[in-house]
């Protein structure tokens, strides 16, 4: 029985190739995993911020509104 017959440059390059092919798939990976993490930490912030929205705006809300004047009743400051 004959040994196979095959081109060592060939067998080299598809070598290269799958090695470089790998490597992409790595880093896209990487890149996969960072995305991931910055997402969580997005969202993880606008839940704060949501929080924070609410509880300012329900703060806004139980002001006494007698005292807060309309704009046109309020007074410049002295140093106009």
């Amino acid at each position: 029985m004959e040994a196979p017959i095959y081109d060592s440059d060939a067998w080299n390059r598809l070598l290269a190739r799958v090695e470089q092919l790998e490597i992409t798939v790595a880093h896209h990976e990487q890149m996969h995993q960072a995305a991931e993490k910055t997402m969580v930490e997005q969202f993880t912030q606008m839940q704060t911020l949501e929080r924070k929205f609410s509880l300012l705006t329900r703060l806004l809300q139980t002001l006494n509104q007698d005292e807060l004047k309309p704009l046109a009743e309020e007074q410049p400051p002295p140093h106009y």
